[in-house]
């Protein structure tokens, strides 16, 4: 009776899984460009444990092009980035670094960030790990959780 149940609830469950990712594959192209915010983390080895982050992104068809902005305390990061959209994959990538503050011996990651367009508590957001480099090693990697800037009326 209990495996019975079990099935029958599976049943009834992934088709509406799957109704979800098609509606948020929809949803992404109409609500990716623009001001994303949020923090990043990252593993022990990097300036901080916990960044500010923000990402301005534009969507021309299923690539996209940006800014991105890190902040730890005093110290900053102005990045180009690019990336391409597939349903509810947004894979992003730090281009290049056009502005900085850093301590000495320091370098920002030049980052890799495969995310997920996701509808979360009520907001939009972009959840995923990334990875990234400096000239001379990997970085620690950590996770990114970004949310869609709320729209004014």
């Amino acid at each position: 009776m209990r495996l019975f149940l079990l099935l029958t609830s599976l049943f009834f469950l992934l088709p509406s899984l799957s109704a979800q990712e098609k509606e948020l594959a929809v949803m992404a192209p109409l609500m990716l460009s623009g001001k994303w915010t949020g923090k990043l983390t990252q593993e022990k080895g990097g300036i901080a444990k916990t960044y500010y982050y923000e990402v301005e992104l534009s969507l021309n068809g299923q690539d996209i092009v940006g800014t991105g902005m890190i902040r730890a305390g005093r110290m900053f990061g102005y990045f180009n980035i690019k990336g391409r959209l597939e349903g509810t994959k947004v894979t992003l990538e730090d281009i290049e670094i056009t502005n900085e503050e850093i301590k000495e011996r320091a370098a920002w990651c030049l980052k890799k960030m495969p995310l997920h367009f996701r509808f979360q508590d009520r907001k939009y957001k972009l959840i995923g790990p990334w990875s990234g480099v400096v000239p001379w090693r990997d970085c620690s990697p950590g996770e990114i959780e970004l949310e869609k800037a709320s729209i004014r009326a």
